[in-house]
């Protein structure tokens, strides 16, 4: 590992390595008693990624590190310290922070994130449950009297507790005995650091509502073998999921080259680099001539939207069609005798959008608008419906989008969206994978 590259009070931000200038930035946060040397094989396999370690307090395998052992405290000044990363460090600011935590390290990724969304692009979880502890809402996860009685043992005998911890970890993974190896190289052992038993007790912390208030994409990998965090732990409602074959919960030093397929299929799929709206108008408007002919499943899904509308026809009114595109689903609508309003941020998009509905004699009225569907330029109350087909993607702040969506519809007003699921095209992230 190179040297410390920016330390505060027990916070410990390296370089593991600084990959290519255009390339993202992994910022690995390890997980209970283990340290950044377990990044070492997740970074053979992802060589073009820079890839920073944070150090959880009391684990570091390098320069004395003071223990901050607060929680709020500790991932308050973990974000400050990445925060002045990406203003400060010309490595940092033109590319895209993700942070990437396992175990633990996931429950302090999630409440890193949700404190500084505007510096992160998004948040990788391995192996990581938001409430390691069993609630009467959260049952997938430890018996409370089980990690109350391993508190006690580690109280009592540390340096044995952690050898039976390690042994959970291991549990179920392919090549044990190759585990074992590099868990023995790798981790730290436990000595009489009294940061171990309160960042123990912060596995007993609830952390869904900074899963759940991170409005930026998620991906989290579950091990098929896990002995510590349940396969079904219901991470879907944050983000995306995957589940590791063949993986224990030590997925780091067992499934790297699988971890690592996974993290570069999330970047490249969903936001590699920070949105440029002026870049995607431009791009859209340029395709607009020639866009419908490779839109095929854009068109079905259109299609679907216009009959989820019509089975009950918007009242006298007007439709708001955001992202209207080409205007499949606008000229679909005009024909049926509906007033619409086809808004998009792209002008070659409604210029050609304009024609074609020009071209099928209507009973409605079609009005185009450029405009940014974040900030839509209507009055309180003044649609009947709101119709989004494949458009909402590609805005950066959803909660803002359906505020401004809410603002406009009528009381009792509707809205029909279609958008990407984690689902959605399964069969491209197979082909990335492969």
């Amino acid at each position: 590992m190179n040297d410390v590259a920016a330390s505060q009070p027990s916070v410990l931000l390296s370089w593991l390595q600084k990959g290519r200038v255009d390339a993202p930035i992994i910022i690995a946060i390890h997980g209970w008693a283990s340290n950044a040397q377990v990044w070492q094989e997740l970074a053979k396999h992802l060589p073009s990624y820079g890839i920073l370690t944070l150090e959880l307090p009391g684990f570091s395998s390098g320069a004395t590190q003071a223990c901050l052992l607060d929680f709020e405290a500790f991932v308050g000044a973990a974000g400050d310290a990445i925060s002045k990363a990406k203003q400060q460090w010309p490595e940092c600011a033109s590319r895209d922070l993700y942070l990437l935590g396992w175990s633990l390290g996931g429950q302090v990724a999630a409440e890193m994130s949700a404190r500084i969304p505007t510096v992160i692009a998004g948040l990788i979880t391995l192996a990581s449950n938001p409430c390691f502890v069993a609630r009467h809402d959260w049952p997938q996860a430890m018996k409370p009297e089980t990690y109350t009685a391993f508190c006690d043992n580690f109280s009592a005998n540390a340096a044995k507790t952690v050898q039976r911890f390690h042994v959970l970890q291991a549990g179920g993974a392919a090549k044990p005995r190759e585990l074992k190896a590099l868990m023995r190289e790798l981790m730290p052992v436990c000595g009489d650091d009294l940061c171990w038993l309160p960042t123990l007790r912060w596995l007993g912390l609830d952390s869904r509502p900074a899963y759940a208030a991170f409005n930026k994409p998620q991906l989290h990998l579950l091990a098929e073998s896990d002995a510590l965090v349940p396969v079904d732990t219901p991470l879907q409602q944050f983000g995306e999921v995957q589940v590791l074959g063949g993986a224990s919960h030590c997925m780091p030093l067992d499934s790297g080259e699988l971890v690592a397929r996974a993290v570069s299929v999330f970047v490249k799929t969903h936001c590699q680099f920070a949105m440029d709206k002026s870049k995607v108008a431009r791009a859209f408007s340029a395709a607009a001539l020639s866009y419908d002919a490779f839109a095929r499943v854009q068109k079905i899904i259109a299609e679907n939207v216009f009959r989820r509308v019509m089975v009950s026809k918007p009242d006298a009114g007007i439709l708001l069609d955001i992202g209207s595109g080409t205007g499949v689903l606008t000229t679909a609508l005009v024909r049926e005798g509906v007033a619409v309003v086809a808004l998009d941020i792209a002008e070659g998009m409604l210029r050609f959008s304009k024609e074609r509905a020009g071209c099928v004699a209507t009973e409605g009225s079609a009005h185009y608008v450029a405009a940014d569907a974040e900030y839509l330029p209507f009055s309180d109350g003044s649609m009947t419906c709101v119709v989004s087909s494949l458009a909402i993607q590609w805005c950066a702040d959803l909660p803002l989008l359906f505020s401004e969506i809410y603002r406009v519809l009528k009381p009792g007003g509707k809205a029909v969206i279609a958008t990407l699921g984690p689902g959605t095209l399964h069969e491209l992230k197979m082909a990335w994978q492969a």
